[in-house]
């Protein structure tokens, strides 16, 4: 049976509900965003790291490249 869009997206909502994730918005201060973006970037910048260093172990490569 084919659903429409809407009922997709509800069943998609309600498997997030399901798995206790809620929705959450949050207020930066302007003064505060860069360090926020710099925060993100080093996140993201140590789990890169960390990806290529267990793909060099594995001697895999990157699923990326």
């Amino acid at each position: 049976m084919t659903q429409t869009a809407a009922q997709r997206k509800a069943a998609e909502r309600g498997r997030h509900k399901d798995a206790g994730r809620v929705a959450v918005t949050v207020h930066i201060y302007p003064d505060d965003r860069e360090k926020l973006a710099h925060y993100i970037k080093r996140l993201n910048d140590r789990a890169e790291r960390r990806r290529s260093a267990n793909a060099a172990k594995s001697g895999a490569k990157h699923p990326i490249d």
